[in-house]
């Protein structure tokens, strides 16, 4: 499922994120979506929703305290178990540096959120 905005707010309550996070996860979806317009403007079609979403709910997994484990790839796992589109899920697992290091921004929603972070 695609959440609305006001489900993805909701998530990162129920994740414990504080106002502070918030606020820097909606300045990251008014970048993200305000790039990727921009984009899409220029013939690189680039999916809103899915760009907004995964901008909303990029740091989902930042007050996860797991061992080994990275943010994004907590996050994706969170976000997995409520059932989020899964396009917004792998946004959120590669949305670090090591997924470019690793070479697996394979969508343009993927390259675009990297910028974002």
């Amino acid at each position: 499922m695609i959440p609305t905005r006001e489900e993805c707010i909701n998530l990162l309550k129920k994740y414990h994120l504080s106002d502070l996070k918030i606020q820097h996860s909606l300045l990251v979806e008014n970048v993200a979506v305000s790039l990727s317009k921009l984009l899409n403007e220029k013939g690189i079609l680039i999916d809103l929703n899915i760009v907004s979403r995964a901008a909303l709910l990029h740091d989902i997994g930042v007050e996860s305290k797991t061992p080994n484990k990275n943010h994004a790839t907590i996050g994706a796992e969170l976000c997995i178990n409520e059932n989020i589109d899964l396009n917004i899920c792998k946004i959120i697992q590669h949305h670090i540096a090591e997924a470019i290091l690793e070479n697996k921004l394979d969508t343009m929603e993927k390259k675009n959120s990297f910028l974002f972070r």
